[in-house]
Order: structure tokens, then sequence, then C-alpha cells
């Protein structure tokens, strides 16, 4: 029997149609993997891991701007909080469900079954993580916009996300906090040493 979706998600490019033919192709690729439960493992603690590097990286980057500059690390606390303010009202608004609840995707391992699907708050998170790098190390920066592509990546592979849910995250991951940034640095730019 197959499981039909609790209600249709408000995205307009989300009509059913497309999420029925995007969960077929999703579940011949997964139904392949399950034949090799280590696969599905490894990559269940790849998500769980590079989830975990998010996090070190953001102590990391704290810790950093306490040593260097504590203008910029009370910048970097307030911009997070507000990006994340502004994720947790987009995903309100919207109320997109996950794909194993839209859709009859069968995904590779567990999440929650829930709405707010869109956009995926890892993969803003990460893309937060590395704009807030950005502003201090951009080396470092680089270094983590690789791996939040490799968390979108992992997001979609497991089955927990849509991939538009992870470009999404992506996009306003980076466009928000750079919008914070630089209206601070426009409104009080000696505050960070700007001139």
């Amino acid at each position: 029997m197959t499981k039909r979706p609790a209600r249709l998600c408000p995205l307009p490019w989300r009509s059913q149609q497309r999420l029925d033919q995007y969960a077929a192709f999703y579940n011949r690729i997964a139904d392949r993997l399950r034949e090799h439960p280590r696969a599905v493992g490894a990559l269940e603690a790849a998500d769980k891991a590079l989830v975990l590097v998010g996090y070190g990286a953001y102590g990391a980057l704290l810790v950093t701007l306490l040593l260097k500059s504590i203008p910029l690390l009370f910048a970097t606390l307030a911009v997070s909080a507000g990006s994340f303010g502004v994720l947790s009202l987009v995903r309100a608004i919207i109320n997109a469900p996950r794909p194993q609840t839209a859709s009859t995707l069968r995904p590779l391992t567990k999440h929650h079954e829930s709405a707010k699907s869109f956009p995926s708050r890892h993969v803003f998170s990460m893309f937060i993580i590395t704009t807030c790098w950005m502003t201090c190390c951009p080396v470092v920066g680089g270094v983590l916009a690789a791996v939040g592509l490799m968390v979108a990546a992992s997001r979609v592979a497991t089955g927990a996300h849509f991939p538009i849910d992870v470009v999404a995250g992506a996009i306003l991951g980076l466009a928000v906090p750079g919008a914070c940034f630089a209206l601070l640095w426009a409104v009080a730019p000696r505050m960070f040493g700007l001139c």
C-alpha cells in the first residue's frame, strides 16, 4: 500500500505529479543502496559528523573572536540570532512538509515526519557559520562552504529534504547574515575598525 501525502505543500513548484516523480526517482536509488547496509550506515554517520563539524566550527569562531575582536563577537552573536529568527519565520509561514510526508518517498534514514522542511535548517546553519567565518578568516570560510555543500548533499541523500530545500537553505544562509553584517558595518564602521 502506497502512502499518500497528508496535504499538499503550498509551494507552487511542488505539484503532486513532480513530487511523485521525484519520489520514484529517489526510491529507485535508495532501494539499491539498501542492499548495502554498510553504505547506508556510512551515509548516516557522515550526515551526523558533518553537523558536528558545524557545531565545532561555530564554537571555534566564538573563541577566536573572543580573543581577536569583542565587537565582532557581539555582532556575530546578534547576526546569528537574527538570522535564525528570520529562518524560523520563513519556515513557519511556508510550513512545507518533508519528502516522506508530501510524497511516497521512503527515506534512507529516519527523520521527524513534520512540516517546516523548506528551507533546510541544517544547511542554513552551516552557511550562516560559513558567512560568519568569512568576516574573520576567508580561508576557513571557504573550507566551511565546501562542508556546507556536503551537508546539503547528505540531507538530500538521506531523504530528509528535497533538493530545493537545501538550495534555499544555502542561499538564505549566505544572504541573510551577509546583509546583516553589511548593515552593521554601514551603520557603525568605527566599531569594527573599518575606518
